[in-house]
């Protein structure tokens, strides 16, 4: 994993998880509040459907209070309730649908003490019906409201809040009972969505079906069945359906919010690591240009962060490697001056014996036999012109350690093309070079002599039935000239040997060429590169500096 996906990565967990938190706990802190709401607002319709049963409640026993004390005003109908007769009796029977109407209730019984209808305004179809324990029922809750299910002329029962009052004639109690019809066209001037008659007698609220129950006290009578009377409660039902959807829309904003926030946090993340890492890269890839053939490469920078401390460490280092590479030359000079002495010393002496040991015996055919010297000269002759010839390539193999250079452009392409087309060995040879005449500063005769004896080495070592290979490519300041072959390659003790003066595989090599190729490309101010591997074959890469020219152009 890069380190740009390694930042990524810790960004967006360091954004995302407190984002992603944070949208948990404000998901549910904003479903607790909206439920709250919907309760609220539930509870407070409970609350108003309370207080307009309590209002009714109260204008019931009202008007039935002015009632009694019109009925006790009515001589006529006291006359009636002591002894009905005729005109006075239908009176009686009619006087609860004249009261009812004038009232508004929707339920007024006239009851005696012994609990008989004596005038019903709502149904007067039941006169001198008894209703045995209504009177005592609605009397026992004076301070509470009471739901009376009664008959009524359709044989259906009708549900009213009522209350009773009473006033004595002659000795004798009567009860006026009234109240109003509670059905649904009764609560429809309240805000409240649906309304019902539950059993139960406390106040609780219902999430799960959505309802709440008022807080007031019912008592529900029926009539010929419970006259004791059972506790029960109005119930607002709420529609838990937009409540849902409500709950449904919370949760795709919120996971919408939370997908924006946490898609921007990566976005930011993967911007912030991008500005992190491109000056780590930077540096990286100025790195990997450090080589001891070329400490060139440049790691300026004005910035005073980590970063700037660390490309002021390479630097140091790119330095302390300059110094080092001119000690290590230094000595390496001073080691190869005196390996190479003892060397040409050793090869002199080799070439100079046999023309000692010539001359000793001349000199002592001289003394002793001075006519056999002539014939003895000949017969040495070939010993002295090979000794000779040793002693002269020997010569020139040692001057050409320490080439003349002069610099000026030169075509690479051109010489390659004329070094292909003479060679004179079997194996294949392949040339891939980039279009145009890529021109480097250099001297062309050092040129041909690099690239000659890299492909008269690969060709030794591809064999007779081998392959070479070379490339040419144009880079940012420099043209690469690669040089492969398919032969046995070397191991490592042989590329550590491979550039040592004197050091050679071949069976008539001099050991002389990859030196000479190293230190001809250095006078050039290139850089030789080598890569090979036992039983795959060898690669040289050789880079040349462009001219300004020629890099402006390529550029």
């Amino acid at each position: 994993m890069t380190l740009r996906a390694r930042l990524v990565l810790a960004f967006a967990l360091v954004a995302a998880v407190p984002l992603l938190l944070l949208g948990l706990v404000l998901r549910h802190e904003l479903e607790r509040g909206v439920t709250r709401e919907y309760q609220a607002a539930l509870a407070d319709e409970a609350g108003a459907v309370a207080s307009a049963l309590e209002a009714e409640w109260r204008r019931v026993g009202g008007q039935l209070s002015e009632l009694v004390k019109a009925l006790d005003d009515d001589n006529r109908l006291r006359r009636a309730l002591v002894q009905p007769t005729g005109d006075d009796e239908r009176y009686l029977l009619e006087s609860a649908g004249r009261a009812m109407s004038l009232t508004g209730l929707s339920l007024l019984r006239l009851v005696d003490e012994d609990g008989r209808v004596l005038s019903s305004g709502h149904f007067r179809a039941e006169s001198g019906r008894a209703i045995p324990g209504v009177i005592d029922a609605v009397a026992a809750n004076p301070d509470g409201m009471t739901l009376l299910r009664a008959r009524e002329p359709s044989a259906g029962l009708l549900t009213a809040l009522v209350r009773a009052d009473s006033l004595a004639i002659a000795g004798r109690r009567f009860f006026v009972l009234g109240g109003v019809e509670v059905d649904s066209a009764f609560f429809t001037h309240l805000p409240a969505r649906r309304v019902a008659l539950r059993p139960g007698e406390s106040a609780d609220t219902g999430p799960d079906d959505g309802s709440v129950r008022t807080a007031a006290d019912l008592v529900v009578i029926a009539e010929g069945v419970d006259t004791t009377g059972s506790a029960a409660q109005v119930v607002v039902i709420g529609d838990p359906v937009p409540l849902h959807a409500a709950l449904r829309r919370l949760n795709v904003v919120v996971a919408g919010g939370i997908a924006v926030a946490v898609a921007l946090a990566v976005a930011m993340a993967w911007w912030s690591a991008a500005r992190v890492s491109r000056p780590i890269v930077e540096l990286a890839d100025r790195t990997s240009r450090v080589d001891l053939e070329s400490l060139d490469v440049d790691f300026a920078n004005d910035r005073t962060d980590e970063v700037g401390q660390l490309a002021d460490l390479l630097a140091g280092m790119v330095d302390r490697l300059k110094q080092s590479r001119n000690r290590l030359a230094a000595a390496e000079r001073r080691a190869t001056i005196g390996d190479l002495s003892r060397q040409v010393n050793h090869d002199i002496k080799n070439g100079l014996t046999p023309i000692r040991n010539v001359l000793a015996h001349l000199d002592e055919v001289a003394r002793e036999a001075p006519a056999d010297v002539g014939p003895l000269f000949l017969e040495r002759r070939h010993t002295l012109e090979s000794s000779m010839a040793y002693l002269d390539d020997l010569a020139r193999n040692i001057a050409s350690l320490t080439p003349e250079v002069s610099r000026r452009p030169c075509d690479v392409n051109a010489a390659l093309r004329d070094i292909v087309a003479v060679g004179g060995s079997d194996a294949a040879v392949s040339l891939d070079l980039d279009g145009g005449d890529p021109i480097v500063v250099a001297d062309p005769v050092a040129v041909r002599r690099v690239f000659q004896n890299l492909i008269d080495n690969a060709l030794d070592g591809a064999g007779p039935r081998g392959r070479v290979d070379v490339s040419g490519r144009v880079g940012d300041a420099a043209y690469r000239v690669s040089v492969s072959d398919d032969g046995p390659g070397m191991d490592q003790d042989q590329l550590e040997r491979a550039f040592n003066e004197w050091y050679t595989t071949k069976a008539t090599g001099t050991g002389l060429g990859l030196p000479i190729v190293r230190r001809l490309v250095l006078d050039l101010g290139g850089s030789l590169r080598v890569e090979t591997q036992p039983g795959r074959g060898t690669t040289m890469t050789v880079e040349l500096p462009l001219d300004a020219d020629q890099e402006k152009r390529s550029v």
